[in-house]
């Protein structure tokens, strides 16, 4: 094997080992992300020495979108560090690898700043879902993708919508097949689930879909639902043909045992008849008076009995299998269904983009993809190889075939102990199984490319970066003493991911220090009736005083916990003490009290008549202190008083009950009446935007300004999807997965971090705190059995697991990734300390796998640490709405339509059809307007009066300023009804304009009453000067029933 050639860069270089495979065992703090960015920086600027070393050539991959920035931020820092000094530590090693002499490497690195800079977007460093939309994108017509196609991070409301399209279909007079198909899931669902009943079916529906596509999303085939009916009554009649057989046999029987499976077989319960024992001990006959005879007939009825155990094992798999077919027709349609909405909206799943580009790509196809991304790849950088999941991982190997079969190379990096994303289908087996075979540990090949199998190496980074020694001493202690301690036993079987074997060195600026503490809380039945008295809230105070009195600063240190409740709950103790504190899940916007008070006003103004949202909004701090910039105090007393009198009487709703109120109709007035108006006509961001500023939520919550432009962000976003309605908004709220609405906390924020311990990976804090409370992994009785490429799916409990060796095997395989994936998380949690790690384990029993690995320990010195004066925290930055983020229009009060109104209006009209004929008069006006009269059908089909019409237009234009609007000069223009936009892109339609060579003049036909008609005018004048920028521009008002002209200035 390639393994025990030197595999250095130099000696790849040297030997020119392209293509080759490089696999980097990693442990926590060994440097994974340091040695990435390194592999990239040296590939780039070794020209001349790695073939096809182009940005354009080159992907690296990583799992989060944070991780894809900091390596971006590293490449180019070592790249700046390599072009501004020789003396960095970088520099020596570069100069080594490469052969590059240091004069060279110096403009080299400069040169290669730019570059990056330059063509960023060829500076390829992304998560694997994003490359996979990219390279989705660029075939979406052979992949049967609409080109404009959109990628959704939930199935929520694809899957809601899906099933609600389904479940329409379902009643009297629709479709039959469907209702049937229902009927009979629902009737199987039913018996499935007794003595339970399934109250409603949609949720059991959502949930158990939601499951099975993320399944199929992550594996390669497709589920398989096997109706075994057949084969379990062939089961039965079996079993119930030996009973009889061995109860028939001339021995004395088993009254009560008898008299018991008697009525099992009866009522033909297949639990009943799984839940009896089948053993040497349950034969249904005893043994007699020991006569020959009778023994050989025991020992046959035995014989008999013993023979069902194979009998009964086929039974509990078969039913394992039958009990989940009830979903297979339902899931089937609810599939198409599915398929349909996304063919219709052009929404996709991020987990369909692999599925389907697993399904098209082939080595084949490669130079296709690569026409289309307008590149070709021919190195890769994956980390966190052992979270992959098998559906990745069979979607780039086409790529890295192709890459790896030229001049190409794969570079991995990856660390099984810290494979801790199982539950989301993460297979940590392909790095294992890769490792083995790049080792020559085992002979067949699954992982690794033929191409390679002479210049595949696995290396190991022993060195940790991050932590003191004494911690790396108290992390061997528990998973190499601890954990050794129970290899093999019930608790721990075997270590697949080398959590009892790793090595690892401290630097030597590390050596002898660090701190590491645990402690241990056994819960009571007193101890829990209040989180509040829970002993670790005292210790856990006490730990984080004492670190913060010796020179810590708060965001010094990171206290974790396995769940968001448990940090919810940590959260509170820790503010209630004056401590300040954030948590990954307190950082959604939603969860701020100014934002939800929004979202309640926004409830209201999509639905007036949501008595509660009201109530909850004129409650809220944002009116108070709206109010109160107003110099207006609002007494809660009195709307408390207010909402109780309108509940009693029952009649209206409450806002009427507030704008009638006489001292809170001002505050109607002040700060609904426009926003009430306005709902419905005006577009979410706008609406948003509008009430922002009325009631000064930016001036009077400064400390808010983070949350409030979030909010603006996430409305621009749904926008940009579509989603324009306040019903859009508030549905997307409602979603609980949706991180639409998630902030990132600054670096500069002093406050404790809290946040889970899969959040915490990646991640290092001078000082951890971990909150260990022992409990089960979650329950779920449906498992997979993958065969090819059906999924089989199964229903399996532990006692029906020990009827079936099959079942067995599948439920062993689960019990085996839990107890890895939660081991693991523990060594992630153990890893994230630089100089202190305090674990507080809180047991429910001492004797369980917790208790055996942390046991009361105490390691090290605590360090202090000089107080340095902090420069003070920036303050909020003020932000201010500009008057111009919503429409140009006014929307007043409409005064209501009276039948004088109307018959004016009418009028009106007909004069402007008149006018709009009429060009220029010439001769005599009278004869002009006789045939124009004659001529105009809104004259001649007017209900009006058309002699007082024409006496009205007559005299109109026998006014010596109107008549000279309708003369033809020399180089005149006449518009007439003519479509002008601003540069807004308002749209003004005018009804005469006359252009001439020095002068523009605009003018607007009237009737009625005299009015105000000044700005409008004013905003047709400015309009006009805009566009003729060289020429005077007149406006006038005109009535035409009255000759009366206004000049507007």
């Amino acid at each position: 094997m390639g393994n025990n050639i030197p595999h250095s860069l130099k000696e790849i270089i040297k030997h020119h080992k392209f293509p080759h495979l490089l696999l980097l065992e990693a442990s926590a703090g060994s440097g994974k992300t340091e040695a990435l960015a390194k592999r990239y920086v040296w590939f780039i600027l070794a020209e001349g020495k790695v073939p096809h070393n182009d940005i354009s050539n080159i992907l690296a991959i990583t799992f989060t979108k944070k991780a894809a920035r900091e390596m971006k931020q590293r490449i180019l820092e070592q790249l700046k560090k390599l072009a501004l000094s020789k003396h960095v530590a970088i520099f020596e090693e570069t100069v080594e690898q490469l052969g590059i002499p240091p004069e060279e490497l110096q403009s080299l690195a400069e040169a290669n700043v730019s570059r990056v800079i330059e063509r960023y977007s060829d500076f390829q460093i992304q998560t694997i879902d994003s490359f996979m939309a990219r390279v989705a994108r660029s075939a979406a017509l052979e992949l049967d993708l609409r080109p404009d196609f959109e990628i959704t991070m939930t199935y929520g409301e694809l899957q809601h919508y899906s099933i609600a399209l389904m479940l329409r279909q379902v009643g009297s007079g629709r479709s039959r097949e469907i209702t049937a198909m229902i009927d009979q899931f629902l009737d199987l669902l039913n018996q499935l689930a007794r003595p339970n009943f399934i109250w409603n079916p949609e949720l059991e529906l959502e949930k158990k879909f939601s499951e099975f596509l993320g399944v199929e999303s992550k594996e390669i085939g497709n589920l398989v639902f096997e109706d075994r009916r057949n084969e379990i009554q062939q089961c039965r009649e079996t079993i119930s043909q030996i009973y009889e057989a061995v109860k028939a046999l001339p021995l004395p029987k088993k009254e009560k045992y008898v008299e018991k499976f008697d009525n099992v077989l009866k009522r033909g319960n297949i639990g009943e008849i799984l839940r009896r024992t089948y053993s040497q001990h349950t034969v249904p006959v005893r043994k007699g008076k020991g006569s020959e005879d009778e023994t050989e007939l025991y020992e046959s009825a035995e014989k008999e009995w013993l023979g069902l155990i194979p009998v009964v094992g086929r039974l509990a798999t078969f039913d394992s299998l039958s009990r989940c077919h009830a979903y297979g027709e339902v899931y089937r349609e609810f599939k198409s269904m599915l398929q349909s909405v996304k063919l219709r909206t052009g929404v996709h799943h991020i987990s369909d983009i692999s599925k389907i580009l697993n399904q098209y790509l082939d080595e084949a196809i490669v130079p296709e993809i690569y026409l289309g991304l307008g590149q070709r790849l021919y190195h890769f950088l994956i980390d966190e190889f052992q979270d992959t999941d098998p559906v990745q991982w069979a979607s780039l190997s086409p790529l890295l075939y192709e890459s790896l079969a030229k001049d190409g190379s794969l570079f991995l990096v990856g660390d099984l102990k810290q494979a801790i994303y199982m539950f989301r289908r993460a297979d940590y087996r392909i790095m294992r199984g890769l490792v083995q075979e790049v080792k020559g540990e085992i002979s067949s090949y699954q992982w690794l490319p033929p191409s390679v199998r002479n210049s595949a190496w696995v290396d190991t980074l022993g060195k940790n970066y991050r932590s003191g020694e004494v911690i790396l001493q108290y992390v061997e202690e528990v998973f190499k003493n601890n954990l050794k301690d129970v290899l093999g036993k019930k608790e721990f079987q075997r270590d697949l991911t080398g959590l009892t074997d790793f090595v690892q060195d401290p630097t030597p600026k590390m050596k002898g220090k660090g701190y590491a503490r645990t402690m241990r809380f056994v819960k009571g039945a007193k101890e829990e009736d209040e989180a509040d008295t829970a002993p670790e809230r005292k210790a856990l105070l006490g730990i984080i005083n004492d670190v913060l009195n010796r020179g810590y600063r708060h965001r010094d240190i990171g206290v974790l916990a396995a769940k968001n409740r448990e940090l919810a709950m940590i959260v509170d103790w820790l503010i209630t003490a004056n401590i300040r504190a954030s948590a990954s899940s307190s950082l959604d916007i939603r969860k701020r009290k100014i934002i939800s008070e929004i979202i309640e006003l926004l409830k209201f103004l999509e639905s007036p008549v949501d008595d509660l949202a009201f109530a909850n909004f004129i409650l809220g701090d944002v009116m108070a202190r709206a109010a109160a910039s107003r110099g207006i105090k609002l007494d809660s007393k009195e709307l408390h008083q207010m909402i109780l009198d309108k509940g009693n009487t029952g009649r209206g709703y409450l806002y009427q009950t507030f704008r009638k109120h006489a001292e809170s109709n001002t505050l109607w007035e002040e700060y609904f009446e426009n926003l009430y108006q306005k709902t419905g006509y005006y577009p979410l961001y706008d609406l948003v935007s509008m009430a922002l500023r009325a009631f000064r939520i930016f001036d009077n919550f400064p400390e808010e300004s983070g949350s409030l432009v979030k909010l603006l962000e996430a409305v621009n976003i749904l926008e940009s999807k579509g989603k324009n309605s306040i019903q859009d908004f508030l549905e997307e709220t409602a979603d609980e997965k949706t991180e639409l609405f998630n902030l990132e906390l600054p670096e500069y924020a002093d406050a404790v971090r809290l946040m889970t311990f899969h959040k915490a990976k990646g991640l290092g804090f001078p000082v951890v705190i971990n909150m260990i409370y022992e409990s089960r992994p979650p329950s779920n009785s449906t498992y997979y059995d993958k065969e090819g490429e059906k999924i089989r799916v199964h229903y399996i409990t532990k006692d029906l697991a020990k009827k079936s060796p099959d079942l067995a095997k599948i439920y062993e395989r689960r019990v085996i990734d839990n107890q890895i994936q939660h081991l693991n998380t523990l060594y992630v949690m153990c890893t994230r300390a630089k100089w202190e790690l305090y674990n507080l384990v809180i047991l429910s029993k001492e004797n369980g796998l917790l208790g055996t690995l942390f046991k009361e320990r105490e390691l090290g010195q605590k360090t202090e640490k000089e107080k340095q004066d902090e420069p003070p925290l920036p303050s909020p930055t003020p932000v201010k709405l500009k008057h111009g983020t919503e429409p140009d229009k006014e929307w007043g009060r409409d005064e209501g339509w009276s039948y004088t109104r109307w018959v004016d209006a009418k009028r009106g009209e007909v004069y402007h059809k008149i006018l709009e004929t009429i060009e220029f008069l010439s001769g005599p006006s009278g004869k002009k307007m006789t045939d124009i009269m004659d001529r105009c059908p809104a004259i001649t089909q007017t209900p009006f009066d058309s002699e007082q019409i024409r006496s009205d237009i007559e005299s109109f234009l026998s006014c010596s300023e109107v008549r000279g609007w309708f003369e033809p000069l020399p180089g005149r223009t006449v518009f007439r009804e003519k479509e002008y936009v601003d540069k807004s892109g308002n749209l003004y339609r005018m009804d005469r304009v006359i252009i001439d060579e020095d002068e523009v003049t605009v003018i607007d036909f009237k009737t009625g009453e005299l009015k105000d008609y000044s700005e409008q005018l004013k905003k047709y004048m400015h309009v006009l000067g805009e566009i003729y920028p060289d020429r005077k521009v007149n406006g006038y008002v005109a009535y035409v029933d009255s000759s009366r002209v206004e000049e507007i200035k």
